[in-house]
């Protein structure tokens, strides 16, 4: 398993409807991740630059990602997805 640390600049205007899928454990089902993403998100830094930091974990084999490319993750959140 693969581990990548993750900056990104999250949308004001998103954070509160974030917070309540956290707390309604709506990731945790995710499979095979949703319960690492769940805790990562939970344990998110907030930079003073306005980005947030977290780690993620890569689950497949061989990792997905190469290093130095950059890349988006799409999480649906009803409606909405992150960058």
């Amino acid at each position: 398993m693969a581990y990548y640390l993750v900056r990104a600049k999250p949308k004001p205007e998103r954070l509160r409807e974030l917070r309540q899928q956290l707390e309604q454990n709506a990731f945790v089902g995710l499979r095979p991740f949703g319960k690492a993403l769940t805790h990562s998100l939970e344990n998110a830094r907030s930079e003073s630059d306005g980005t947030a930091t977290w780690e993620e974990e890569d689950y497949c084999s061989p990792p997905w990602l190469r290093k130095g490319q950059p890349f988006s993750i799409g999480i649906s959140m009803g409606s909405q997805s992150s960058e």
